[in-house]
């Protein structure tokens, strides 16, 4: 037998005994039941390896809560004027949280039949817009209930994978497409084909004159001052083509940012283009805070830059798991949001020092392993990956529970009479609570 296949099964080895501790354990250990008629919960439940909430066979009444961790690539972050932030997932619809990110739950979600969401835009009203483009009953859907539902505005839209969206001074309603920009005047009731076609359009933005900007693919950038009548293509001095992501500070400077060749920046309203200094990056999204700092979300974590682009740092990162960004968005208190997606697993950061350090927001998804229900009916989750999360409302919010816990990929949970909570991991044995998951501890003695 070869050392590393002695390795692997000595591994295995761990695992299944670990696994078979749990099991005895949780086969002797009783979750006790809710006692009210709401929610009701089993007597007993035998956790192992296979455990989940999909798993459980009861004669009890259950209700998926899984939505709440569900949601797969975070690709788009807006806030309203209240301070709540939606996040448009891909596959998963639109998430909110009214507490800066520290939980969350799906807006609601009726009559959003397309859950691939591209793209979030909040008008001056609070009607959310938004872009959809799996392809299945695609297009641009409209929300005025925080939302709770949603309304189908397709009317004269003939390409319905939308990629970007943005609103003018006037209400009126840019949306880009894999075939062009498309502008609606009476709130999406109605949409009409500027003469911007036959072009994938990745991005838009529009400067405080009204002036829409549109980044394209492999086209660079086109621009329309009369409300997308006609456009230009302005490349001068744009030597990366495929545009993903426009911003514009407080003095009118345009950067862009592209795939491969960074961030470019504009002084003359698009006329020419000079390279900044962040080289050979995939930018996928700009953001700009009151003082001009420039963020720049790529798939190595986000640089900034204090001087208008001349020269970029690594915005520290500390925290940030997950370097993929693919949305930054700054609310009126300078904080700063990351949309993240390595691989299908996304998550919400969130900074608020500048991008020296980042926490993870309550918006995650991950792969559920185990699950578990203490005698008060706080229930808890393993996740493989995620570390263990839990729920004192029956699913409705989740807190990240990860103190004095080194390994994040979980296989089972069990909690005794007493409350005591214990984790059986992926390779570093069990680690048990005594608080309710508040912090963790090794107890691998004799194991």
């Amino acid at each position: 037998m070869t050392t590393k296949k002695r390795r692997n099964n000595k591994i295995w080895w761990k695992k299944i005994g670990v696994l078979a501790l749990i099991i005895i354990l949780a086969e002797v250990f009783t979750i006790f039941p809710n006692t009210s008629n709401k929610n009701p919960v089993s007597h007993t439940i035998t956790v192992n390896a296979a455990t989940s909430v999909k798993g459980l066979k009861t004669h009890c009444y259950w209700k998926s809560i899984n939505d709440v961790l569900y949601g797969g690539i975070v690709n788009t972050l807006a806030i309203d004027s209240h301070g709540t932030i939606y996040a448009g997932m891909y596959g998963g619809g639109v998430f909110k949280s009214m507490d800066y990110g520290t939980s969350w739950r799906q807006a609601g979600n009726k009559g959003l039949t397309d859950r691939y969401v591209n793209i979030l835009v909040i008008d001056s009203d609070g009607t959310i817009y938004a872009g959809t483009g799996s392809g299945n009953s695609s297009g641009v859907f409209k929300s005025t209930d925080y939302g709770m539902s949603w309304v189908q505005m397709n009317n004269g839209l003939v390409d319905q994978s939308v990629n970007a969206l943005v609103i003018d001074s006037s209400d009126a309603i840019y949306i880009g497409t894999s075939n062009g920009v498309f502008v609606s005047t009476d709130k999406g009731k109605h949409w009409t084909k500027t003469n911007l076609i036959n072009q994938s359009v990745y991005t838009l933005a529009i400067d405080s004159n009204d002036v829409v900007y549109a980044g394209t693919y492999a086209k660079g950038v086109f621009k329309s001052t009369d409300h997308g009548a006609t456009w230009k293509q302005i490349n001068n001095g744009l030597t990366g083509l495929s545009i993903k992501a426009f911003a514009i500070d407080s003095h009118g400077a345009i950067y862009a940012g592209t795939y491969a060749k960074g961030v470019f920046k504009s002084t003359d309203y698009g006329a020419t283009w000079e390279q900044t200094g962040l080289k050979d990056k995939d930018v996928y999204t700009l953001a700009i805070d009151s003082n001009n700092v420039v963020y720049a979300g790529t798939a190595n974590g986000i640089f900034k830059s204090i001087n208008l682009g001349t020269s970029w740092m690594q915005a520290g990162n500390k925290g940030l798991t997950d370097r993929y960004v693919n949305i930054l968005v700054i609310d009126s208190d300078g904080t700063i949001y990351a949309g993240t997606s390595s691989g299908y697993i996304g998550s919400v950061f969130k900074s608020t020092d500048q991008g020296a350090t980042w926490e993870q927001t309550g918006l995650i998804k991950k792969d559920v392993y185990a699950f578990a229900i203490d005698k008060n009916n706080t229930s808890y989750i393993g996740t493989y990956g995620g570390g263990i999360f839990k729920s004192a409302d029956y699913g409705t919010s989740w807190e990240q529970i990860n103190k004095g816990l080194t390994n994040l990929y979980i296989y089972t949970l069990a909690v005794d009479a007493k409350g005591t909570v214990y984790a059986g991991t992926d390779g570093d044995g069990i680690f048990k609570s005594d608080d309710s998951g508040a912090s963790w501890k090794q107890v691998n003695k004799g194991l």
